[in-house]
């Protein structure tokens, strides 16, 4: 089943809250959902623990602010959706990207 909600999560040196916001979640009675994290340049193991659950992260550099974070992830997902329905009726497009990384 395809999630119709992409739950974003920023994070910035948020390692104490990780295990009890993914606990939370998977809690919820609606499950038609995925989860996408922006980490903030976090240096208090937060990558290395999203790292090592698989969670689908986005990893920035430096701490860009919470709005950074939603509003990048926003757009990201916002073209990744429009992307392909493009692609579709213009089948000549073509895509050139720069710096647009997902990391499990």
């Amino acid at each position: 089943m395809t999630a119709t909600v992409t739950v974003i999560i920023p994070n910035y040196n948020g390692m104490k809250f990780l295990e009890p916001c993914f606990e939370a979640l998977k809690a919820q009675t609606y499950r038609n959902f995925k989860i996408l994290v922006v980490d903030n340049g976090s240096s208090d193991g937060s990558k290395e623990w999203l790292k090592a659950q698989g969670v689908d992260t986005i990893f920035l550099e430096e701490n860009t602010g919470f709005s950074g974070a939603v509003s990048g992830a926003f757009l990201i997902l916002l073209f990744l959706s429009f992307l392909p329905r493009a692609l579709h009726f213009i089948p000549a497009a073509s895509l050139v990207s720069h710096k647009v990384r997902l990391n499990n």
